[in-house]
């Protein structure tokens, strides 16, 4: 792996900063929340006890058979039609006979009930299979499908039955006395709109507010099955009115703070005072942050393990909320999702006598949270976002630095030493004070100890040639006077085999001198401006001419290009470097063997092949064929060989910037030797 890629990995690090940072976030946020929710349940208990003082807490009320009514702002029309109801956001609730089955033939009656301070507003929803109207004829106010109001006047209880023969205006309906005779009276006060649907029929009916005192009841009677639903069965009382209490929601106004909406329950958990819904904000506009941001910062905080919110504001009817707790005596904060938005409901038990008469209860928006916890991630993004950046930037600009050096160190290890082993050019030692410096230092002085022993090789040749010439001298006259002198027959046996060895140390010696002088030759004339520029094909023919008639006994073929190949070169050390490769190829050529002269051209190279029959090249060769002092021959002649020839064949290429491979041919019956010009 590249220094790059792994200062890269190593750069990833900066990564915990940003996860450090979300750690931070999330349990700030959790501060943030419990914090709001511990002002709240101090502020909501700040007001219980401001409630206590002024004595407007609620009263005890029973919760079985209780009416709630709705508070509304505008008058309803009364038309059958509960469009006007829902455009009030109105709810209403399902009243079903206790312990009935499914199946059976019981009315479900949808209820709703509602207020203007003036007047009571009542909306019946009723589902049964079959509508029976009332027949004037039959059991007076007990027949049909029959509506039954019980109200509570001046100490009495009052029932009012609505009936009609068809749909249209209906009138309350009630039996009085008079002359020791019931009698069936109209209570115009009380009076609606009976409108059929399909399953069912609705009715909708106003009275004054006045006229239903504390207590309400009513009863939905099937004309068919003569089986009932409501909130009063037969023989009870009818529960609580539980009316809206506009004074004390006025007084709650008093204790509302941003983004905050108040309300009261009485004991059975009925909501009888809240603030104005319409001043109360939800979320205030803030200005969102980029949306991949925003993404992130949802994702990572614990608002989305929030349960989804319920608004039991509409309905005023709490007992199932988790707020209603606070009736039992235990104060309750909580947190709820609402899409996007989250809410902080609370609650505080209202207690009067050492009794719980109700409850305060609060909702809280989380902008102040979310807009605290938005800003401190944003900057905190931002930031380390800038910080990845600038480290990743530096990392990779320092890498990249550190990897320029690095490879300019290597260029020039590689470029100063040729691969005859001499210094080419100087090596460039860095002043640097670091590690690279120091290596660069230790290179350069490495390099100069490798030009200082390869030069004494170089010259050792030489020396040994020259200092071993007079020794040998002495030896081979010292012989020759031996041989003349009176010897036993043994004695000129060891005498003709020391000749012989002094004769085979002296061509030893020549042969080191020649390569000495060749290479010398070669490296000057690489230096020298004696170039010519040689038709490389007439040379080859002239060639192949002379080696025809200086081996008479090897078979000699020629393969010429058939155009002219032109290039710069000096002629003499081309020629030589042909003597090696064919007297190379020569010894290796068996008797019934050939040796071939190849030239070919190509748009940018000139190739000079020699190729013989004979043996292959052997595999552990590879790419030290062309080396000083390696021979690959297997036996001994009495010519001695240094393995000098195929290393003079690669300087001479050298000097003319080409090369030279060795290659065993595609037949397997022989091998290769070509020397690669570059073409004009």
């Amino acid at each position: 792996m590249r220094l790059s890629r792994q200062l890269l990995l190593v750069g990833l690090l900066v990564l915990l900063l940003p996860v450090a940072g979300v750690r931070w976030v999330q349990e700030m946020e959790l501060t943030f929340r419990e914090q709001q929710a511990h002002v709240l349940s101090a502020s909501l208990r700040a007001a219980t006890a401001s409630l206590s003082q002024r004595q407007l807490l609620p009263q005890p009320v029973e919760a079985k058979g209780a009416v709630y009514v709705q508070p509304v702002g505008v008058d309803l029309v009364m038309d059958g039609y509960f469009e006007d109801w829902q455009a009030q956001n109105l709810t209403s609730r399902i009243y079903i006979e206790d312990g009935s089955e499914a199946g059976n033939m019981n009315p479900a009656v949808q209820f709703s009930a509602a207020t203007d301070s003036a007047n009571l507003y009542l909306a019946f929803k009723v589902t049964e299979d079959k509508t029976v109207h009332y027949n004037p004829v039959g059991v007076p106010l007990k027949n049909g499908d029959r509506v039954q109001l019980f109200v509570r006047e001046d100490n009495r209880m009052e029932r009012y039955t609505i009936v009609t023969e068809a749909p249209g205006q209906v009138v309350a309906r009630t039996v009085r006395p008079w002359n020791s005779i019931n009698r069936i009276v109209r209570e115009n006060r009380i009076r609606g709109v009976w409108r059929d649907i399909h399953g069912g029929y609705q009715l909708e009916l106003v009275m004054p507010l006045a006229m239903a005192g504390e207590q309400l009841g009513f009863t939905v009677i099937s004309g068919a099955t003569e089986y009932w639903a409501g909130s009063v069965g037969p023989g009870e009382e009818p529960g609580a009115l539980i009316l809206p209490d506009r004074h004390l929601s006025r007084t709650l106004e008093v204790f509302l703070e941003d983004d905050m909406r108040l309300g009261i329950l009485d004991s059975a958990g009925w909501q009888i005072a809240s603030t104005n819904s319409s001043g109360f904000t939800h979320s205030a506009k803030q200005e969102e942050p980029f949306w991949l941001i925003s993404w992130f910062y949802r994702a990572i905080l614990s608002w989305n393990q929030l349960p989804d919110y319920q608004n039991f504001w509409r309905s005023g009817g709490w007992q199932s909320s988790p707020l209603s707790s606070a009736l039992d005596g235990q104060p309750v904060t909580l947190w709820q999702r609402k899409n996007d938005r989250y809410r902080l409901l609370a609650s505080w038990p209202l207690v009067k006598d050492g009794n719980v008469v109700g409850a305060l209860i609060a909702e809280q928006g989380s902008q102040a949270v979310m807009s605290l916890a938005s800003r401190s991630f944003n900057r905190l993004f931002s930031l380390s976002f800038l910080a990845i950046i600038l480290v990743s930037a530096g990392l990779l600009g320092y890498a990249s630095w550190l990897s320029f050096r690095i490879r300019k160190l290597h260029r020039a290890t590689e470029q100063c030493i040729g691969r005859d082993g001499r210094l080419r050019t100087s090596f460039p030692a860095s002043k640097s004070s670091d590690e690279l410096g120091e290596l660069s230092r230790s290179i350069a002085a490495m390099v100069t100890r490798q030009e200082n022993h390869t030069e004494y090789l170089r010259s050792l040749g030489s020396k040994l040639s020259h200092e071993l010439r007079t020794p040998l001298a002495v030896v081979r006259s010292s012989l020759d006077n031996l041989a003349h002198e009176q010897v036993g027959e043994q004695g000129r046996v060891y005498v003709s085999r020391a000749l012989a060895g002094a004769d085979r140390l002296g061509g030893l010696l020549n042969s080191i001198s020649e390569a000495t002088r060749l290479e010398n030759i070669i490296a000057d004339s690489a230096m020298s401006s004696e170039w010519e520029r040689i038709d490389l094909r007439l040379m080859l023919e002239d060639l192949f001419q002379a080696y025809s008639g200086v081996y008479p006994k090897t078979h000699f073929n020629l393969v010429n290009s058939s155009e002219a190949c032109e290039t710069s070169i000096q002629p003499e050390l081309v020629v030589q470097a042909m003597d090696k490769l064919v007297s190379n190829a020569v010894d290796f050529c068996p008797v019934d063997g050939s040796v071939t002269l190849h030239l070919a051209k190509s748009d940018h190279h000139i190739v000079v092949s020699v190729e013989n029959d004979g043996p292959l090249l052997p595999g552990t060769m590879e790419g030290r064929l062309f080396d000083s002092m390696v021979s690959v021959r297997t036996t001994r002649g009495e010519k001695p060989h240094l393995g000098l020839g195929l290393y003079i064949v690669r300087l001479v290429m050298d000097a003319h910037s080409g090369t030279v491979k060795a290659e065993n041919r595609r037949d397997g019956k022989g091998v290769i030797f070509s020397m690669i010009f570059e073409g004009e």
